[in-house]
């Protein structure tokens, strides 16, 4: 959901293998908080076609006001979402993954 790539697979570009075998599209959502702002990021993947091919159709960045509930988008492509998130997180998605994937098993 955040960097539009999937970590267990050794191709970046390899999203397809995503979607459930017989569905044409899956549709990530992830919840989260960064300095007391709350986003949420949306990315939905289809299969096109009769050689069913694969593309990100829809990902977006959104900020929701804690005040008022008011929703801005700050991201509307696949490539400004993954842009939006590393500048938030401050982390591209190979120091994500070393550093918040490793850690879910033995810290040595």
């Amino acid at each position: 959901a955040l960097y539009g790539v999937v970590p267990r697979y050794d191709d970046k570009r390899l999203v397809g293998a995503s979607i459930s075998e017989g569905k044409v599209e899956a549709v990530v959502r992830f919840d989260f908080s960064v300095a007391g702002e709350h986003y949420t990021a949306l990315r939905i993947v289809r299969k096109k076609g009769k050689a069913g091919a694969v593309s990100t159709d829809e990902a977006r960045l959104e900020r929701t006001d804690s005040k008022t509930g008011d929703i801005e988008v700050i991201a509307g492509t696949a490539a400004e979402l993954s842009f939006e998130v590393e500048q938030l997180l401050g982390l591209s998605f190979d120091h994500f993954t070393t550093c918040v994937v490793l850690p879910q098993g033995d810290f040595q």
